[in-house]
């Protein structure tokens, strides 16, 4: 009996001990929660469109990122922030690349935020009033933007063209048959184009002909070619019809006077009575043949014949007695292609 007396005490004994040992087990725990609500606080990590939430003892930032395993870049941008003594916010903005293009030159860079503007700013590119960005200065930057500048400029260039001269020819007496002379030398004109080009990054892209304009006027060939035909060359007309024999010759007249001929030209110009210069209006010496004489002109062989003809100017050289008449043409080279000869010079009624 008092070995299970005995027994039962031990048993008891026991019994209160673990007991002890529990309980003083629970009040430490206690104690150790008390003292961990009482220096941790909770802590609320934003990492993009992330959040998570922890408690914490520690009091540094980046400590509290490498307890949760979060690692930070070198261009990221870390902000923490006390809501309370027992509440911290820790945001994240990661940084992420764009690159902008520029002059031949592509500039990469790790932005957070900003505009399309700012980064060109970032990257050092000055935009001119005429360029052309990708995308709006305005718009915010994303992940992995490209953004592309294209210098835009605008040049005048000028274009000539020659314009092809034409070749006339005139039949005249004045040359032998089977001869030409040139009475006009042909010259090309000159026509120019404007063109306003449009330069994008120093490529023409877009060319627009703004005028054209005739800025040297052709001047055509001129040839005189030997008919072998009898032509009257005067292109005025008679006041009245003028009776020729068979042979060309007038033969109503006052009188008929022989001498040399020469030729002038000028057209336009005003003559010694005062009206202007054609053919068929000739010079002489008033003395010998009064001005407004109406004449009729042909050589003695009736080869060459000016034909009817007007007294309207002089010159010295039949006002010496050297030459009898200076018959007017419009080109110095019909002047060269009738010389000085021997003429007639019919005086009509």
């Amino acid at each position: 009996m008092s070995n299970i007396s005995a027994t039962m005490n031990a048993i008891r004994q026991l019994a209160r001990s673990r007991l002890f040992a529990v309980l003083m087990l629970s009040v430490a725990c206690a104690i150790m929660v008390i003292a961990i609500t009482l220096t941790s606080r909770v802590v609320t990590i934003t990492d993009g469109d992330a959040t998570k939430t922890i408690l914490t003892m520690k009091n540094d930032t980046q400590e509290i990122l490498n307890e949760v395993g979060i690692t930070i870049g070198d261009d990221d941008i870390v902000k923490a922030e006390n809501f309370s003594p027992k509440h911290l916010n820790i945001s994240i903005t990661r940084a992420f690349d764009v690159t902008v293009k520029c002059d031949g030159k592509t500039t990469p860079l790790r932005m957070t935020y900003g505009t399309v503007e700012s980064a060109l700013e970032l990257a050092g590119v000055k935009l001119n009033p005429t360029d052309e960005v990708s995308h709006p200065l305005h718009q915010r930057l994303t992940d992995d933007l490209h953004i592309c500048v294209d210098r835009i400029t605008y040049r005048t260039t000028t274009k000539t063209e020659k314009i092809p001269y034409k070749v006339e020819s005139k039949h005249t007496p004045l040359i032998k048959k089977g001869y030409t002379r040139v009475s006009v030398k042909g010259q090309n004109g000159v026509k120019t184009y404007t063109y306003k080009e449009k330069l994008v990054n120093g490529q023409v892209v877009e060319t627009t002909l703004i005028s054209e304009t005739v800025t040297k006027e052709p001047v055509n060939e001129l040839r005189l070619i030997g008919s072998g035909k009898v032509e009257v060359l005067s292109t005025l007309k008679p006041s009245k019809d003028i009776i020729l024999d068979s042979k060309g010759f007038p033969v109503n007249y006052k009188k008929v006077l022989k001498g040399k001929a020469t030729a002038y030209t000028g057209v336009g110009q005003p003559t010694s009575t005062g009206v202007k210069t054609r053919v068929g209006y000739v010079a002489v010496d008033p003395k010998v043949i009064p001005y407004g004489s109406e004449l009729y002109i042909i050589s003695p062989d009736g080869k060459v014949v000016y034909g009817y003809a007007i007294a309207a100017d002089t010159g010295g050289a039949m006002l010496s007695g050297r030459i009898l008449v200076d018959v007017f043409f419009n080109t110095e080279e019909e002047c060269r292609a009738f010389g000085v000869r021997n003429m007639l010079v019919y005086i009509l009624d």
